[in-house]
């Protein structure tokens, strides 16, 4: 198992130090809540710079009927440097990579729907290298896709996880009819379920994180020899404890582990992650309609 991380610098030194496969950033103006964004000419000193590492592009927004020409010849320079893939949330990605013939690898990545093995192996039928799996399903239904399906998959197993996004400029608007200083970050309450989310604006648009860090560690022993790569996202989580993690998780990502192994790692990463939030890993996602 690999360990790719939703970078937020772009400092690889930061991450070459550490055992770390694979590194994931945003492509500037073709991306939404990533941990970094970067344009062509970045990318291309990341490449050069990057050792051992795997790098990966996220364009992961909704595209646009005037933005197919500039990404058309951005696609083409990409396919031209070594990078491991392109995670992509609309569906030109896929055609514009079929009609240029890239060779780049492609990720699926439409974040609530990549949930089943038959729509995993319909892409992989198409050219699809990888599938970036919901955090809304089960641990147990992320082993299932991987039974059913040899595409490579990649889960996501720490961070705040992504709830919602809008294309809206909502703190932008809430500010300017509190007529106050508009910030990036704000943190909410939920009244009904009293839950509290981080909501960041960029220029793409506005996203909410459930404010918990899903604690995947435990899932993880499961993940082992399972699932291609594990997830970290980086974002709004101090560096000291983040790489505590990411070493934690790589001291056992090679090795068969006892039960009692396994309790003493666990108990190891309960002193480091604060959270016992543990997302859909063991919770399926039901929503009823609630009766008036």
């Amino acid at each position: 198992m690999k360990l790719m991380v939703e970078a937020t610098s772009n400092n690889l030194e930061k991450y070459q130090k550490h055992d770390i496969s694979a590194v994931v950033y945003g492509l500037k103006n073709f991306s939404v809540h990533m941990g970094s964004y970067i344009d062509l000419e970045e990318l291309k000193k990341i490449v050069k710079d990057k050792g051992n590492l795997e790098i990966f592009l996220s364009i992961n927004k909704v595209l646009f009927d005037e933005e197919m020409d500039v990404l058309s010849n951005l696609l083409k320079e990409i396919d031209k440097l070594d990078i491991a893939g392109i995670f992509y949330y609309d569906l030109a990605i896929l055609t514009l990579s079929q009609e240029l013939k890239l060779k780049t690898n492609l990720v699926w990545n439409q974040t609530h729907m990549v949930t089943n093995y038959q729509t995993c192996s319909y892409y992989q039928k198409q050219g699809v290298k990888y599938a970036f799996l919901s955090s809304e399903i089960t641990l147990d239904e992320m082993l299932e896709i991987n039974k059913k399906t040899s595409i490579s998959l990649i889960a996501m197993v720490y961070g705040y996880p992504i709830s919602a996004f809008s294309h809206r400029h909502l703190l932008k608007n809430y500010y300017e009819f509190l007529n106050q200083k508009e910030k990036e970050e704000l943190t909410i309450l939920e009244p009904v379920s009293q839950q509290k989310y981080l909501v960041r604006e960029e220029k793409e648009g506005t996203t909410f994180y459930r404010k918990e860090i899903v604690n995947g560690a435990k899932a993880y022993l499961s993940m082992l020899n399972q699932i291609d790569y594990a997830y970290l996202r980086e974002y709004h989580i101090p560096n000291d404890e983040f790489f505590k993690v990411v070493d934690s998780f790589a001291s056992i990502k090679n090795k068969t582990l006892d039960k009692k192994e396994q309790e003493q790692w666990l108990e190891k990463m309960d002193t480091i992650i604060p959270s016992t939030y543990t997302g859909f890993f063991y919770q399926k996602t039901i929503y009823k309609v609630k009766k008036s």
